[in-house]
């Protein structure tokens, strides 16, 4: 009964992820290195979200293809990504300067370890970007497209809102700070861009709250800021913060 729930996008969807499968796991069977047992702990959470990634990008070119149209959002970041691809094919395979970037890669996400220093997240994305491709420039291309879908949804609320072209935000998003950042295989860039990403949610749900759902938008901002905690222990004052708002709209 279950099956006949899914529509034939989910259905196509899963078809793809099934067929993929066993080429990623021997894929990822030649190149990564289990070191302890915890690695494969660490294994399974990624490859699970790399192959929802997967599972979210297909709905969304099916959706295009099936209906023959691309929706707005998508479109946009299509655009971002092809716009921030020129820019990392001119510096490929990115913006590799400091120790940390090797050290991320050569001593916790090639044998499968959380690092001792940048945490949990660095290595998960280092992980789940080399399931795609394995090459270095991989881990930077996987953060252009992350980005390239913060960025359409940061624009799109803007628009939406003031009902103006976001100019500003675009020429934040892109300026030479941001962009150096963006080509750089760190945490840097995500925290930032989460963080602002954050902070639009909050005022627009400070100032137009009566229009939108407020618990479920309470839940998101909690799960947002539950991972900028995962990737910079120092932002853990947003958790009181935001679960006060949560508290307050009870």
């Amino acid at each position: 009964m279950g099956w006949k729930r899914l529509s034939k996008t989910d259905l196509v969807r899963l078809a793809v992820l099934l067929v993929y499968l066993p080429f990623s796991l021997y894929f990822d069977w030649q190149h990564f290195i289990f070191s302890e047992r915890s690695s494969y702990l660490l294994y399974a959470v990624c490859k699970l979200v790399q192959l929802f990634l997967l599972y979210l990008f297909l709905g969304q070119a099916i959706t295009a293809l099936r209906k023959k149209r691309i929706e707005d959002k998508f479109r946009l970041a299509l655009l971002i990504f092809a716009v921030l691809l020129v820019g990392l094919l001119l510096l490929w395979p990115g913006n590799w300067v400091e120790v940390d970037e090797f050290s991320i890669l050569k001593h916790s996400a090639l044998v499968l370890k959380v690092h001792y220093n940048q945490g949990l997240f660095a290595t998960a994305i280092h992980i789940v970007a080399l399931m795609f491709f394995f090459h270095r420039g991989s881990i930077v291309l996987f953060q252009c497209a992350l980005a390239s879908w913060i960025y359409a949804d940061l624009i799109q609320q803007c628009r939406v809102i003031t009902g103006r072209k976001a100019r500003f935000i675009s020429v934040l998003l892109f300026s030479p700070v941001s962009l150096y950042y963006l080509y750089q295989p760190m945490r840097t860039f995500l925290f930032g861009i989460l963080l602002i990403l954050f902070l639009q949610r909050y005022l627009v749900l400070w100032n137009c709250g009566e229009k939108i759902e407020f618990r479920r938008e309470i839940l998101w901002l909690n799960l947002l800021v539950s991972g900028l905690v995962c990737i910079r222990t120092e932002i853990k004052f947003l958790l009181v913060f935001i679960r006060s708002c949560w508290l307050l709209s009870c």
